[in-house]
């Protein structure tokens, strides 16, 4: 506690002395806590009676479903949600993924592939203080910058260290006090992967994090602030077909593609130009139910994934999708995701929010994740950034 305690205040130090900011001009706007939790399937709350989160959404809002960005998985969508951008637009294509520019493939430890502008970026415009706690590439994202306070989560640090954390922040005088913090939970998402869905230590994961969200409102109470809630999830999950994996087709040559296999999704890139249809026509006429060979260019457009919408090049030059239930690599658990949202209902992501902010005990139908980036800027009354949002989301939901 007090090692925790003592970080936060030398991140506060160092803010206030790199910056010399004033605060009058970001006083009057509200609190908001933004809780994603991996693999939270639209429907867990409900299958697995998480009181808490059905209680507090029950007093504010909750959509029956929220559509991720293709493809449905952890990276990709934790950056939608905060840039308001689709992964074929923020070049966040996969979990892993192949830059065939520079010929090279990610690594999240270099700020280099984070080029969009987040929300911690868009709050840091307007001298508006955010913290983080553990969300997914936060810290690669935010390095640097003396306005987001930081506790990454170990195994030193438990949710009742990520409670002082919050309470530390929200009892700082008005001008240090971060008007934003984003937390992260993975319970779900491991324990889905590793037993499927259906499973009891999925229930008991749900209900962790059910009850850390209720811990977490029950302290925002005592505080006594205005705080705004938003619980979300980057994905769904479903049972695969462990027992019959998708072999890459022999016609993919490792001498002259390079390939990125997503479990869910190939991405194949040709060392040279003059390989790609060749092949293409090859693996489409070998296509079987159980994958679509596409090239980049006739993607599902719908996807924003390929094409015009594959803005730095790193969907593939010819991609394979695998059909639901199939998978491509042998390794994936009994539960997965990456599948097209559209399509398979099980990739559906859940969204809650509840506080003074929000209309109170409405239930809205579903709508695209990228439309959350535009809801917290709106919220936080900040410059909005460019994005792929229609601003629906705010407009339906907001006071």
């Amino acid at each position: 506690m007090r090692r925790i305690n003592a970080f936060i205040a030398i991140l506060t130090i160092g803010f206030l002395i790199n910056t010399g900011k004033t605060f009058s001009q970001i006083k009057d706007k509200p609190y908001v806590i933004f809780i994603s939790a991996d693999g939270f399937r639209y429907d867990y709350a409900t299958k697995f009676n998480a009181s808490n989160l059905l209680r507090l959404s029950s007093g504010g809002v909750k959509a029956k479903r929220m559509v991720p960005s293709y493809p449905s998985v952890t990276r990709p969508n934790h950056y939608s949600l905060v840039t308001g951008l689709y992964p074929g637009h923020t070049g966040i294509a996969g979990n892993t993924f192949y830059d065939p520019k520079s010929k090279t493939t990610f690594n999240k430890a270099e700020g280099k592939w984070f080029t969009s502008q987040s929300i911690w970026q868009t709050a840091s415009k307007s001298d508006v203080i955010t913290a983080n706690i553990n969300y997914p590439d936060a810290r690669t994202i935010t390095k640097g910058m003396k306005d987001v306070y930081q506790i990454q989560k170990s195994k030193e640090i438990t949710i009742d260290d990520q409670l002082d954390a919050i309470q530390e922040w929200l009892k700082m005088p008005e001008g240090k006090r971060p008007h934003l913090i984003t937390l992260y939970f993975n319970d779900a998402d491991h324990q889905g992967h590793i037993y499927g869905p259906e499973a009891v230590e999925v229930a008991d994961a749900a209900k962790k994090i059910d009850d850390n969200i209720g811990r977490i409102d029950a302290l925002v109470k005592s505080i006594g602030l205005p705080v705004d809630i938003i619980f979300v999830s980057d994905h769904g999950m479903i049972d695969i077909d462990k027992s019959n994996i998708i072999p890459i087709p022999t016609a993919v040559d490792t001498m002259k593609f390079v390939v990125n296999n997503q479990n869910s999704l190939v991405n194949i890139f040709a060392k040279d130009p003059s390989f790609v249809m060749n092949t293409y026509r090859d693996l489409l006429s070998k296509e079987k139910n159980e994958y679509k060979v596409y090239l980049n260019s006739n993607l599902p457009q719908n996807w924003f994934y390929g094409g015009n919408d594959d803005k730095h090049g790193r969907a593939g030059d010819i991609i394979l999708v695998a059909q639901y239930p199939k998978t491509f690599n042998n390794k994936a658990g009994k539960g997965m995701h990456g599948f097209d949202p559209e399509k398979v209902a099980e990739m559906g992501a859940s969204f809650m929010a509840w506080g003074p902010s929000f209309k109170k005990g409405i239930i809205i139908e579903q709508f695209k994740n990228v439309e959350v980036y535009h809801l917290l800027s709106t919220m936080l009354r900040l410059q909005i950034n460019m994005n792929d949002a229609k601003g629906m989301l705010s407009r339906e939901i907001l006071n």
